[in-house]
């Protein structure tokens, strides 16, 4: 049995040679306009969409809500902050911190400014990168 260094290293041989072989046959291939096998095709695909599980973060979401001021917020499993809620329906200028609690703000639930009938301004912090859908329902925005 190889140890684990020993099948690293002839697992990427074998990936080094496997593009080796496609690079050849696209080389060869230049000339005669033949397009490439659906296998090699494939191959192609495969190694691009290579990634490594250390870039990859899981989310999910910790089902404890918590209030802050008049947001309702909800920690997410990389430790950033979901806005959830909003509890004053009279507000009309709203700005959403970029941080509660030294955590990052990072997206916006559904349906959270759905019944904030008042509000006509709403600034959200360079860090959110997700927006729910329905949120504005009944704001005049």
């Amino acid at each position: 049995m190889k140890n684990p260094e020993e099948f690293s290293l002839a697992q990427q041989e074998e990936e080094t040679e496997q593009r080796e072989t496609i690079r050849r046959k696209e080389v060869a291939r230049e000339g005669t306009k033949e397009e490439p096998s659906e296998e090699e095709m494939k191959q192609q695909e495969l190694q691009n969409l290579e990634i490594e599980t250390e870039d990859v973060k899981e989310v999910t979401p910790n089902q404890e809500r918590q209030w802050y001021e008049n947001f309702q917020y909800q920690e997410l499993a990389d430790g950033t902050l979901k806005i959830t809620d909003y509890r004053n329906n009279h507000v009309k200028e709203l700005i959403i911190p970029a941080e509660i609690e030294g955590k990052k703000v990072c997206c916006i639930g559904d349906y959270t400014f759905a019944s904030c009938n008042s509000l006509s301004s709403i600034s959200f912090p360079e860090g959110v990168t997700s927006i729910g859908y329905g949120h504005l329902l009944g704001a005049a925005v």
